[in-house]
């Protein structure tokens, strides 16, 4: 994986404990390490996280996707995206390899998690602890979204420029529980990435099998590239 996908991996992952930090008004310095503190204590407590999700996908000159389903994470590493609508797919990690398959097109894309370039890998380290801070440079309140619900807070995330891999990040987050409900990547080309989620549930119970994938027979197997 070149230097770019390492970049991107590594800001991608650890955008996930930003978004639960946002204040609601401008403080001073000294509070948002005290929000870290506070979230990164809370998250590592948790196992598992489970939700309803939906990905919006849309590039200049090209129209907008919409897919839905279910997603699962389970310490460590693990990931189980479930895409229900409007075809069914599966993109699963079990700790070491991640598989995407698309059962209408008999076929299996495999790779290790280091050499994997997908938005969705990066949701597996939102149970972990990772100091962000030297990956972006500014995070401010933004009114250029409206909120997938009313009175969530909408914080947009510039990167550092030795780090940027793409241009910014929005995310969404309910106040006093800081309940993720959107994460969109924007690209420096103008594409777009939005996840949306719903009916977020903390350490419910997940089996290791949901995070283990078994090959189908006469399906092809595309091995070690990066996944798009």
């Amino acid at each position: 994986m070149n230097n770019g996908s390492n970049s991107k991996f590594i800001i991608l992952h650890s955008a996930f404990i930003v978004l639960l930090l946002a204040p609601p008004t401008p403080l001073p310095q000294e509070i948002p390490s005290q929000i870290l503190e506070q979230v990164q204590k809370k998250y590592s407590r948790l196992e598992t996280l489970a939700a309803e999700f939906v990905h919006i996908y849309h590039a200049p000159g090209s129209r907008t996707l919409r897919e839905s389903g279910y997603v699962w994470l389970r310490r460590p590493r693990r990931m189980r995206w479930e895409y229900t609508s409007p075809e069914e797919k599966l993109f699963i990690s079990d700790g070491t390899m991640v598989y995407f398959y698309v059962p209408a097109d008999r076929q299996v894309t495999r790779a290790r998690i280091k050499d994997v370039n997908d938005l969705r890998v990066s949701f597996i380290f939102m149970l972990g602890r990772f100091d962000i801070r030297q990956f972006f440079s500014r995070f401010e309140l933004t009114q250029r979204e409206s909120p997938v619900q009313a009175g969530n807070y909408v914080i947009r995330l510039t990167p550092e420029k030795r780090y940027a891999a793409f241009a910014e990040l929005i995310v969404e987050v309910v106040p006093d529980t800081f309940e993720l409900r959107r994460v969109s990547i924007v690209e420096f080309g103008g594409a777009r990435s939005d996840f949306l989620f719903s009916n977020v549930r903390e350490n419910v119970p997940v089996s290791a099998e949901q995070f283990s994938f078994t090959i189908p027979p006469n399906v092809q197997v595309l091995e070690e590239r990066e996944l798009e």
